[in-house]
């Protein structure tokens, strides 16, 4: 039997068995050293321990699944072996010794569209996507100019709706993952190092770029107020939806509901309508009530408006509570018997109508 430990790693908190939990600790304690002292040591340990998270992420099945011996021994051949930074072997002493030699483990990295933040001039859509399709940042922006110059509108609200729906590569390991690098330790310590050497070229260059930077933030703050007041559009004509749609549906409902009870009251009270019952006039053959074939009318047409409300809610409510796969099934299963009800009650009717009639014509012959 072994004992858990409960952890909390780059703000995500684990269960992790207590040797997966040592050997960890060791991992990170060595790369702690490898890194003392160097430019950007605190930034590149809480890169390394954010990846971690993300990569434990990854592999567990359920929130409560324990973080196993396998599981840290995959992470760490993904990030890269301390020794191979230089480490002192005794810290990881319950590693066995490598060769020298051996390389940093690295996995290829599958691309994923970001907006690129360094190298934007509005919102860094058009460097994004030169790095996710390999195509230079300047023949994209050049395309965007010349289309825009010839009149055509749709790359200007296509820019807009990626810049709203694509995420800016904010960590190290998202911006890797924006030039499908490997996320490994030695790729975080090297970007993480040449940000700060692009900071302190920067500052050397800061009155040759003075005058450019404002213009480009300028423009970066105009398109960014103008996206902003864009979503803001689109959020009110989603709340305008929502309540359409629940005023429509909730009307629906209660005029479903009062053609029930009134169609369902007269079929059992047998309410007269002249001398005969007013069914008699409809000549209801099938042998399926009234009132019930009303019943599964109700549910069939009834359930699609319901499902409408829950959705005016569900865009209303941010927080709005999901339906469990229980009542989606269960409201599935009554819609379809009662189709199959209402499909069967109508053939039975129509059935009833079917008459066989033959015409006899006799001529005399002169």
């Amino acid at each position: 039997m072994n004992k858990t430990v409960n952890i909390n790693l780059a703000g995500f908190f684990y269960h992790i068995d207590e040797d997966a939990y040592q050997k960890l600790q060791n991992y990170l304690r060595a790369i702690k050293r490898s890194f003392a002292g160097s430019a950007g040591e605190d930034e590149i340990i809480a890169d390394i321990e954010a990846r971690i998270a993300e990569l434990f992420s990854e592999k567990m099945q359920s929130d409560k699944q324990v973080i196993g011996m396998t599981t840290v021994d995959e992470v760490i051949k993904i990030m890269g072996q301390p020794e191979d930074y230089m480490v002192d072997e005794d810290i990881f002493e319950d590693e066995p010794k490598r060769k020298s030699s051996s390389k940093s483990s690295s996995t290829s990295s599958s691309k994923k569209l970001f907006r690129d933040p360094d190298n934007k001039y509005v919102g860094g859509v058009a460097s994004g996507f030169a790095h996710y399709t390999g195509i230079d940042a300047l023949w994209i922006r050049l395309a965007l100019v010349l289309l825009v110059f010839f009149g055509v509108g749709t790359p200007i609200l296509i820019y807009i709706s990626l810049w709203i729906f694509v995420p800016e590569a904010k960590t190290t390991a998202e911006k890797l993952q924006m030039k499908g690098e490997p996320i490994n330790i030695s790729n975080i310590e090297k970007k993480i190092k040449e940000g700060i050497d692009d900071v302190t070229e920067t500052v050397k260059n800061v009155d040759y770029e003075k005058h450019g930077k404002k213009a480009k933030n300028g423009i970066s703050s105009f398109f960014e107020g103008l996206g902003n007041v864009f979503m803001t559009l689109l959020k009110i004509f989603g709340k305008f939806i929502g309540v359409i749609l629940i005023i429509t549906g909730i009307c629906s409902l209660i005029g479903l509901l009062i053609g029930f009870v009134s169609l369902g009251s007269i079929d059992i009270f047998n309410f007269p309508f002249g001398d005969e019952s007013i069914f008699n006039y409809f000549g209801n053959d099938s042998g399926i009530p009234i009132w019930l074939a009303s019943l599964f009318g109700f549910l069939a047409i009834g359930i699609p408006f319901f499902l409408l409300i829950y959705l005016g809610f569900r865009i209303l409510v941010k927080n709005f509570k999901s339906m469990s796969n229980y009542a989606k099934f269960s409201l599935l299963g009554l819609w379809i018997v009662s189709i199959m009800v209402l499909t069967i009650f109508g053939v039975k009717q129509v059935a009833t109508f079917k008459e066989k009639a033959s015409v006899v014509t006799t001529e005399e012959l002169m």
